[in-house]
């Protein structure tokens, strides 16, 4: 005991007391917190409500109208022309249906070019069933004579050459409507069927 009659503090010096331990604040149990501030929370509301208005309801006047679709800038005169010339040259119409689709006369020359890549494809299947049939017919039926081989050859080669230049006239008609900007179907195959509307 101390002079104060006082016993002694545990782990200190006599007249020292520890301090008291803090004690967290009273909080009701979870559902019965006391009110916000003194006062009852807001009811929630959307960004869209007007004040005053039920959650969960459209607002006043009904949504907002949907925004337009957007659309992109017409193209230059220049690229729908370099559009309609890839158009006659094998499956470049491509291009021009992705890039331009929308626009007529891209439409149009594509459409033209379409077909022409399908006369290309049924002409170069015709070319190869005679060129096997010349090939078969003038080196083995007529006993391997070289005359008629050579001449097997000859017809051959005079039937790819004629697939080419009728390739090439086609495109060579193709490119010149797409420079000068008209709308004429090609030669024989142009007014067949339409692909594209």
């Amino acid at each position: 005991m101390n002079e104060n009659n006082q016993p002694n503090q545990p782990g200190g010096q006599e007249g020292q007391q520890t301090p008291p331990t803090p004690q967290p604040p009273y909080q009701p149990p979870y559902g019965s917190q006391p009110p916000y501030n003194g006062q009852t929370p807001p009811p929630y509301q959307s960004p869209y409500e007007k004040p005053g208005q039920p959650p969960y309801q459209p607002p006043y006047g009904g949504y907002p109208p949907p925004e337009p679709p957007k659309t992109r800038a017409p193209l230059n005169p220049e690229t729908i022309k370099l559009f309609n010339i890839l158009s006659y040259f094998s499956f470049l119409w491509l291009v021009g249906l992705i890039a331009d689709g929308h626009n007529p006369k891209v439409r149009y020359h594509v459409n033209q070019g379409i077909l022409l890549t399908i006369f290309e494809v049924v002409l170069g299947l015709v070319v190869s069933l005679l060129s096997s049939l010349f090939t078969s017919l003038f080196s083995v039926a007529l006993g391997g004579v070289m005359v008629f081989a050579q001449l097997g050859s000859t017809l051959v080669g005079l039937v790819q050459l004629a697939q080419f230049g009728a390739v090439a006239a086609l495109i060579i008609v193709g490119v010149m409507h797409a420079v000068q900007d008209r709308e004429e179907p090609l030669p024989l195959i142009g007014s067949l069927f339409t692909i594209l509307k």
